[in-house]
């Protein structure tokens, strides 16, 4: 018998639901601290319109020479706490993907092969 298809493939759904809460908790806690990273609104609105979307690339500098220099700071930890975010969305993404795409792919054809009885 596969590992997948031991114990009625309990396991297998109770990661899943582990995974998802997971997922939906890291999620909020990135959120939560992009909010509390922000500089006010009227920081980001003095400036045009390119100047915020480059503000938003990695790697990107060129956003600091349009900036006034007292709010480089907090941009700068408001990108970075951006960066996490992304960071953690996409982990979390990936081993969703991973999860419920391949090994669930992979479960069903099992069962539909006859190889899992439950």
């Amino acid at each position: 018998m596969h590992l997948l298809c031991s114990d009625d493939m309990k396991l297998f759904l109770i990661f899943g639901k582990v995974l998802g809460l997971l997922g939906i908790a890291s999620f909020m806690f990135a959120g939560f601290l992009a909010y509390r990273a922000s500089p006010p609104r009227k920081t980001f609105t003095q400036y045009p319109v390119r100047t915020r979307l480059l503000m938003g690339l990695p790697f990107n500098k060129s956003w600091q020479n349009a900036v006034a220099p007292e709010h480089i700071e907090a941009i700068q930890e408001h990108r970075r706490i951006f960066f996490v975010m992304q960071l953690v969305f996409f982990s979390i993404a990936a081993i969703n993907f991973t999860y419920f795409v391949i090994l669930g792919h992979q479960l069903f054809l099992m069962v539909a092969s006859g190889q899992c009885q439950g």
